[in-house]
């Protein structure tokens, strides 16, 4: 290849690559802010399933809870009817006594 040729030839590759390296920075080719923009994006994504995960959690807190109060009521009522009924028992044992008092006292 002449010196000529060789000339010709780099400034055809200088050229081409030159337009080329124009074309990318013209294009808006920015790989680090694009990179930043990303995590923004994916720190939004992030945030929002956080908060999510924070919102379900307190939830199921308060049901548990709820869940806690209501059985603590069942049982409370149990108790009571459990009790009511410790008194009848009691109070029929009371009036058998008192009778059978009375037939030994008429005895």
């Amino acid at each position: 290849m002449s010196s000529a040729e060789t000339k010709m030839l780099n400034d055809f590759i200088a050229e081409t690559f030159g337009k080329a390296k124009e074309a990318k920075r013209m294009s808006g080719f920015h790989p680090f802010k694009d990179m930043a923009e990303s995590a923004r994006a994916q720190h939004e994504v992030d945030k929002a399933n956080f908060e999510a995960v924070k919102a379900e959690s307190k939830v199921r807190r308060e049901e548990v809870k709820l869940k806690q109060k209501e059985r603590k009521a069942l049982e409370e009522q149990k108790r009571r009817e459990r009790l009511d009924e410790a008194h009848e028992r009691t109070a029929a044992a009371k009036q058998r006594l008192a009778e059978i008092e009375k037939v030994k006292s008429a005895e």
